[in-house]
């Protein structure tokens, strides 16, 4: 009887296995196809400020749902990614609002201090950087809160927030462990692990789990 099961699970868990690199190719691929195509049209847009800050934005904000579509799609039971995306879209468009707005205001600041070069400028660079930090791990939650709580918008933020500095040791292996998955990547032109294995990386700790 052992056997069987232990020969079940064995096949289970290969087939999740191959699910996982089949998904993070196609996926990454699309991500690849993305890039590569806005690039494309890029060219034939007017060479305007305003017009490349508009491109870069609604890039950033169709990532940010693929994204959140692709972790939901994985740790779900969907059986149709229009179905997750369909699910999973007004989060996922708050959240990249959220993200573009605060990524635009911290850079644009950063810019504005850093070429003053003088000490309070570079003090408060130094707390800009620092807020980005912060505020970049805690939304890495995220998507595993979306998924373990599925509460409304503002509880699953307060709830990132609260993960990442409940566990910032954690939170600084998880980055780790991504920065290595982003440098093997090259080797097989960013189709595994790529950008997906990078997402589904994201997850909240064991003990923290319902």
């Amino acid at each position: 009887m052992d056997t069987f099961s232990n020969s079940d699970n064995r096949l289970s868990l290969k087939a999740l296995l191959q699910k996982k690199v089949f998904y993070c190719i196609f996926f990454n691929a699309i991500f690849l196809a993305s890039i590569f195509i806005f690039i494309l049209l890029a060219k034939f847009l007017p060479r305007l400020f305003f017009v490349g800050v508009i491109a870069k934005s609604i890039l950033f904000i169709l990532l940010e749902i693929l994204a959140f579509a692709i972790h939901h799609f994985f740790y779900s039971n969907d059986i149709s990614f229009i179905q997750t995306i369909k699910k999973i879209f007004p989060q996922a468009f708050y959240l990249s609002i959220l993200k573009l707005a605060l990524y635009l205001f911290i850079l644009y600041s950063f810019r504005l201090f850093f070429y003053k070069q003088n000490f309070i400028s570079y003090l408060f660079c130094f707390f800009i950087l620092w807020a980005f930090f912060i505020i970049h791990f805690s939304l890495l939650y995220f998507f595993a809160i979306y998924e373990e709580r599925n509460l409304n918008f503002i509880s699953n933020l307060k709830l990132s927030i609260k993960e990442f500095f409940t566990n910032p040791t954690y939170t600084i292996l998880v980055f780790l462990k991504n920065i290595l998955l982003l440098l093997i990547s090259p080797l097989t032109l960013f189709l595994y692990p790529g950008l997906t294995m990078i997402i589904l990386n994201i997850k909240l700790p064991e003990k923290n789990k319902n």
